[in-house]
């Protein structure tokens, strides 16, 4: 969990340019990664990113609990994650790049494998992923802060599993 000092989200709420500079220097790492997770295309990334931001920025004025922004953000960006998944689900896309590099894996064999491993999920399954083992959110956290129901969570995650299992043993399914 990320520090953050109340000050700067009191100040922040009131308009105050220079705190809000200091949480999003706080923060920025986290929500980067949980769009990087749902897109894995950095340009994607970027713009959802952006949006996420944009939101914390317009939305701050009317934050009540000073203490809770940490789960208020997170709440944001999750919920901006999954409105993106839906809508690319929709369209049928899925962004999938061969330049880039998952974050904190340094080994480029592992990071190829990884990559490979994670562009077989779909883009739910891969988002959910993400902050079940690398936030390391319960799957009631998860569905609490999606707005899901805890079934919906946790047959995502079993058919992902599922998937990268099949993958790994290398069969397919029938």
């Amino acid at each position: 969990m990320n520090f953050i000092n109340l000050e700067w989200v009191e100040r922040a709420t009131r308009g105050d340019r220079e705190a809000f500079k200091k949480i999003y220097q706080e923060f920025k790492e986290m929500v980067y990664r949980a769009c990087w997770a749902a897109t894995l295309d950095r340009e994607s990334a970027k713009d959802l990113f952006q949006d996420i931001w944009l939101k914390v920025y317009l939305k701050l004025p009317t934050l009540k609990e000073i203490p809770k922004f940490p789960k208020w953000l997170r709440t944001i960006a999750n919920r901006t994650v999954i409105d993106y998944i839906r809508s690319r689900e929709k369209e049928k896309i899925v962004c999938l790049s061969e330049s880039l590099d998952f974050p904190q894996i340094s080994d480029p064999t592992n990071r190829i494998e990884v990559r490979k491993l994670l562009n077989s999920l779909s883009p739910r399954e891969r988002y959910f992923f993400y902050l079940y083992y690398f936030e390391g959110l319960s799957i009631k956290e998860i569905a609490e802060e999606l707005g899901l129901n805890l079934s919906t969570v946790k047959m995502t995650l079993h058919r992902g599993k599922q998937k990268l299992r099949r993958i790994l043993n290398g069969t397919k399914k029938s």
